[in-house]
C-alpha cells in the first residue's frame, strides 16, 4: 500500500460508495424527459435528441476512462459530477429550446461516460489494496440494490413533480448532485500501478486492443454491446408508449407523469431486487445461462410492446430495468480480475462506447427510416432484438462454450 494512504482510508471509501450510489442514482429526470420533449417535438426528435446523447458518450467515453486510468478514479468522478451540476442547470432553463436539450443531454452525457467504468474500477482498486477481491460480487450487487432503490423513489418524486412542472425534476436532480459533491469530495484514491502514469492514450488503447483476442472477453464485449441496445430499446420508447396506452396527446398529458413516475419506480424497485439476488442466480444458472435470460426477458418486453397497445402490458415491462441491473455485475466481476489495473478504466469504457455507438446509430436510423410512429419502431427494434438474441447464443456456443468443452 503506497504511503499516506491508509486502510482506514480505503475503509471509508467502501462506505462513501453506498453513498454515491443513491445520490448518482438519483434520476428524477428519467419519467418525465421523453415527456419534457415531446410536449414540444414528435417520437423522430425524440428519438435524435436520445441519440445525441448516446453519441455524445462516444466522445467522452473512452478519453474519461483513460483519464481515470491514469489521472485517477477519483478526480474523474469529481468532474463529472460538476458536469451533471451544470447540466440540470442547463436544462432548467431550456424552454423547449432544441439547442438547450441537446446541450444539457451532451452534458449529462459526458457525465454518464466520465463515471462509466470508473465508479467500478474504484470500487475494486480499493477491494484489491484491502487484499479481498473476492467481495466485489457481493459489494456491487449491494451498490447497485442502492442504486435501483433511488432511482425507484426519484421516479415517484419526478412523476409527481410532473404534474405541477416538468422542471421540477431537474431541479430535485440539482439538489441531489449537489451531495454528491460532498461525497465524492471525501474520496480516497486507490493505489495505482507503477506505469499508471506513464502510458499515452494511443499506448492504452493498444493495451486494451490485446486483451480482447481472449475469447472471453471478446465474447463479453460483444454481450455488452448487444445489452445495451436491448436494455434501452423499452426504455426510450416507454413513455409515449404509457402516453398512448393512456389515450392521451403529447400535448395533454394529464396524470401521464404520475403514472409513469409510479411504474418507473415498480420497475426500479425490481431492478433492486434483481440485483440483491445476481450472485445467487450466477451460481444457479451459470455465467452464460443468466445472461442468456436476461437478454430474452429483454426482447420479450418490447415483442410485447410492439404486439399490442395497452395498459395490459405494464405488468411486463416492470421488469424491464431486470437486464441493466444484474448483467454488468456478473460481467464486471468476470472481467475485472483479467484485466490489469492501469487499463480497467479504459477497457470498460470501451464496452460502453461500443454499446452507446450501436444503440444511438440504431436509434438515428430507425427514426430517419420509421419516422414519428410509435408502432413501425417497435415492430423494427423488436426484430433486432431477436437477431441479437440467436447471436448471443450462437457465438457463445462457438466461442467459449466450445473451448471449455
Amino acid at each position: 500500500m503506497e504511503k499516506g494512504t491508509s486502510a482506514a482510508a480505503l475503509e471509508r471509501n467502501l462506505t462513501l460508495l453506498s453513498a454515491f450510489h443513491v445520490a448518482s442514482s438519483w434520476l428524477a429526470w428519467l419519467p418525465i424527459l421523453a415527456l419534457f420533449i415531446r410536449e414540444s417535438f414528435g417520437v423522430d426528435t425524440l428519438l435524435t435528441l436520445s441519440s445525441i446523447m448516446y453519441f455524445g458518450v462516444v466522445i467522452a467515453e473512452v478519453p474519461s476512462g483513460w483519464m481515470s486510468d491514469r489521472l485517477g478514479r477519483v478526480l474523474t468522478l469529481r468532474i463529472a459530477t460538476l458536469l451533471w451540476l451544470a447540466a440540470y442547470l442547463v436544462l432548467l432553463v431550456s424552454a423547449g429550446s432544441f439547442v438547450l436539450i441537446a446541450a444539457g443531454q451532451l452534458l449529462l452525457a459526458f457525465g454518464f461516460a466520465a463515471t462509466s467504468g470508473t465508479d467500478v474500477s474504484l470500487h475494486y482498486d480499493t477491494l484489491e489494496a484491502l487484499g479481498r477481491p473476492e467481495e466485489f460480487e457481493q459489494n456491487q450487487a449491494r451498490y447497485t440494490t442502492y442504486g435501483y432503490f433511488s432511482v425507484s423513489a426519484s421516479a415517484v418524486a419526478g412523476g409527481a413533480m410532473g404534474l405541477i412542472d416538468l422542471r421540477l425534476a431537474f431541479a430535485s436532480c440539482l439538489i441531489f448532485t449537489a451531495w454528491q459533491l460532498a461525497v465524492v469530495a471525501r474520496l480516497t484514491e486507490p493505489p495505482q500501478a507503477d506505469d499508471a502514469q506513464g502510458l499515452s492514450f494511443v499506448e492504452q488503447l493498444g493495451r486494451c486492443r490485446s486483451l480482447v483476442r481472449q475469447p472471453m472477453l471478446r465474447w463479453i464485449a460483444g454481450y455488452w454491446v448487444a445489452m445495451v441496445v436491448l436494455e434501452h430499446v423499452a426504455q426510450t420508447l416507454a413513455q409515449p408508449y404509457i402516453t398512448n396506452a393512456l389515450g392521451r396527446e403529447p400535448g395533454d398529458l394529464g396524470p401521464t407523469p404520475l403514472v409513469v413516475g409510479l411504474i418507473s419506480a415498480v420497475i426500479s424497485f425490481v431492478g433492486a431486487l434483481a440485483a440483491a439476488a445476481t450472485p445467487t442466480l450466477r451460481k444457479r444458472l451459470g455465467f452464460f445461462g443468466v445472461l442468456f435470460a436476461l437478454a430474452l426477458l429483454s426482447t420479450v418486453i418490447v415483442t410485447a410492446m410492439a404486439l399490442v397497445v395497452s395498459l395490459a402490458v405494464l405488468a411486463l415491462m416492470v421488469f424491464r430495468s431486470v437486464h441493466g441491473a444484474s448483467a454488468p455485475i456478473v460481467l464486471t466481476s468476470a472481467v475485472n480480475p483479467l484485466v490489469p489495473q492501469n487499463q480497467r478504466a479504459t477497457y470498460l469504457s470501451l464496452h460502453s462506447l461500443a454499446g452507446r455507438v450501436g444503440y444511438g446509430s440504431l436509434l438515428l436510423v430507425v427514426g430517419r427510416v420509421v419516422g414519428d410512429s410509435l408502432e413501425q419502431s417497435l415492430v423494427v427494434l423488436s426484430a433486432v432484438s431477436w437477431i441479437l438474441v440467436v447471436l448471443i447464443a450462437v457465438t457463445w456456443l462457438s466461442g467459449p462454450a466450445r473451448l471449455e468443452s
